[in-house]
């Protein structure tokens, strides 16, 4: 009977300690958790450990750790472990990969052009004009270009790093957006300019790497004012970018700072919620990633509000505004794939994606299909259907998975509904980027697709091996239906 009662008192006490050490380690957890999304929140949306891989978060989090101390955010030593631990112990050793799509689009090849220029081995802007069967190709040292047949026509030597190209059929001019400087710690080299009548003239300087630009009269006077996307710059990186507005209608440069979170990518110009005043919509990536609508309310005052938030991780890149449910209201697609900062493994979340407007202005996200890398969206009627597809381009595709992933053609065959088509022919140069026209007007999708000899990600050998014995730096082909 002793025995029995001794027994009895060891499974008990068993019991206990077990139960004891599994609250222990849930409180710890729990602890940890709490304390990633403080520090984490203090600068972008929490993260949580399963996105990475063991060695990809070491990586990040001493990067975090430097990125922490220029924001101020105070941790001490013993936080950082307790991080330290939650983040690579709560990770595996590898990512689950997306799966192969197995799909082929075969379209009809057009010409492919090898040059030796200034432009090579690094095409920085390519931009179709349909109305004016024109294509215009920039290089890295602002020389602008355009080509015609398999020839290239120096037109004007612009800005370093030309990003974007907008043509004025009236006068036939065109603006030049320049960064200035790819360097993220050399400030302020970036400019808008303007060619007209075989002159250039700067419009306005001094910005800190700016992608992107939108032009639109807000206040009625009959010049447009000019909407400025500033990616910023790596250090001072809370405040060194952001959207601006620029009044240059009274011949001097008014400036109004729209926002100042850095990596401001994208404007759209559109009325977001019907008021009858037209609206600003903005992505934004560079840590705290997120689409945010500035609500016009006149005087060239906007009031901020977040549609939508996502983890850095997510690397937000492009997106369109459509009517995608045909309710009435806006909705979104939206592409991430950015996989160049600190976490280069390849992630199953990146892709394309459509978010619905719901009621509450908030936006939700309907559908996704993944695609490593996504950078760029191309809306066209590629089999002329009458209903609007979607090309994706892709920076860092998964080659050794999907042959094509460079570029993925998305047909529409219903709301919400697309089928995706690889392009394997993309493959024949390591792509930096692409354009969608019709510059012979004969209704067909013509894909030009610009390459460089830059290796920024890992390929596979044959095929590095093709790119780098003969270099292909532009190409075109037409998708045939």
């Amino acid at each position: 009977m002793r025995i029995l009662r001794t027994s009895v008192l060891v499974v008990a006490l068993y019991t206990l300690l077990v139960s004891s050490c599994d609250h222990f380690i849930d409180s710890t957890a729990n602890k940890q958790e709490r304390l990633a999304k403080r520090i984490c929140s203090a600068c972008h949306l929490y993260t949580p450990p399963d996105l990475l891989d063991k060695t990809s978060w070491s990586t990040v989090l001493d990067a975090m750790r430097n990125e922490a101390h220029q924001a101020d955010v105070l941790i001490t030593k013993e936080e950082w472990s307790q991080l330290y631990d939650f983040y690579v112990n709560g990770s595996d050793l590898f990512l689950p990969p997306q799966s192969p799509r197995n799909l082929e689009f075969a379209p009809r090849r057009l010409d492919t052009t090898t040059f030796q220029s200034e432009l090579a081995p690094f095409i920085f802007l390519m931009d179709c004009q349909n109305k004016d069967s024109a294509f215009y190709i920039g290089g890295r040292n602002g020389q602008i270009s355009t080509y015609e047949g398999s020839v290239l026509q120096p037109l004007v030597q612009a800005g370093n790093f030309p990003v974007q190209l907008k043509t004025d059929k009236k006068d036939d001019s065109f603006e030049i957006l320049s960064m200035g400087t790819f360097n993220p710690l050399i400030p302020e080299f970036g400019s808008l300019q303007l060619f007209r009548e075989g002159q250039l003239m700067t419009l306005i300087d001094s910005l800190i790497r700016p992608v992107h630009f939108e032009k639109y009269d807000f206040n009625g006077d009959g010049t447009d004012e000019y909407i400025v996307s500033s990616f910023g710059m790596s250090i001072d990186s809370l405040h060194s970018g952001g959207l601006s507005l620029f009044d240059l209608s009274s011949g001097h440069t008014k400036r109004v700072q729209i926002s100042r979170n850095t990596g401001a990518l994208k404007s759209k110009i559109v009325d977001w919620n019907g008021d009858g005043l037209t609206d600003i919509v903005a992505l934004f990536a560079q840590g705290d990633e997120k689409i945010q609508w500035f609500e016009n309310k006149g005087d060239f005052n906007f009031e901020e509000h977040t549609l939508l938030r996502v983890h850095p991780l997510y690397g937000c890149n492009d997106f369109v505004i459509r009517d995608f449910d045909a309710d009435g209201d806006w909705d979104v697609a939206l592409v991430n794939g950015d996989n160049a900062d600190y976490s280069t493994i390849f992630k199953a979340y990146h892709g394309f994606r459509v978010f619905v407007n719901l009621e509450n202005g908030t936006l939700k996200e309907s559908l996704f299909i993944p695609i490593n890398g996504a950078a760029r969206i191309h809306p066209y009627d590629f089999n002329r259907d009458g209903a609007e597809d979607f090309l994706v381009s892709s920076l860092y595709p998964n080659l050794f998975l999907n042959k094509g992933e460079q570029l993925t053609l998305l047909l529409s065959s219903k709301p919400f509904q697309y089928e995706a088509f690889e392009i394997q022919e993309s493959a024949l140069n390591n792509m930096a980027l692409c354009a969608v026209c019709d510059l012979d007007q004969n209704g067909k999708a013509e894909i030009y697709v610009g390459g460089n000899e830059m290796l920024i990600r890992d390929h596979p050998d044959e095929l590095v091996k093709r790119w780098m014995s003969k270099p292909l730096p532009l190409y075109h082909y037409e998708i045939e239906y």
